[in-house]
């Protein structure tokens, strides 16, 4: 389905996250709060987008991205994380992230990072 799926565990992360996928015309799906919602949730969802943080209760971030991969969901992962060390961000684009973006969020950043992530029909239509 086209849109995005948030896996975030912030508040404040999460809104920022919403503002920039509304900036970058892309419908927020869902929210899950943790990673074990988050697999379930897109599982459930088939986004075509998902934002989701390393650091997250009952299933890490990078967990979720090899399960997503692993379920056959063909999802742009965009991470967006605090963690800035070297191996995260290494393994979280070897499981099929298709970027890493560091906390506090970037907001132009993100917004020019999910619009270039569509396809050009919808770039068009969100223009």
């Amino acid at each position: 389905m086209f849109g995005v799926l948030i896996i975030e565990q912030s508040p404040t992360a999460t809104r920022d996250l919403i503002g920039a996928c509304a900036a970058a015309g892309l419908p927020v799906l869902g929210v899950a709060r943790d990673g074990l919602e988050g697999v379930a949730m897109a599982r459930q969802l088939q986004p075509t987008h998902v934002t989701v943080d390393l650091v997250l209760p009952r299933l890490p971030g990078l967990q979720v991205i090899e399960a997503l991969r692993r379920h056959q969901l063909d999802a742009t992962v965009i991470v967006v994380s605090a963690v800035s060390a070297r191996e995260p961000v290494v393994a979280a684009r070897a499981a099929g992230a298709r970027a890493y973006l560091l906390k506090p969020i970037a907001f132009t950043k993100l917004v020019e990072l999910l619009s270039a992530t569509l396809p050009a029909a919808d770039r068009a239509a969100t223009a």
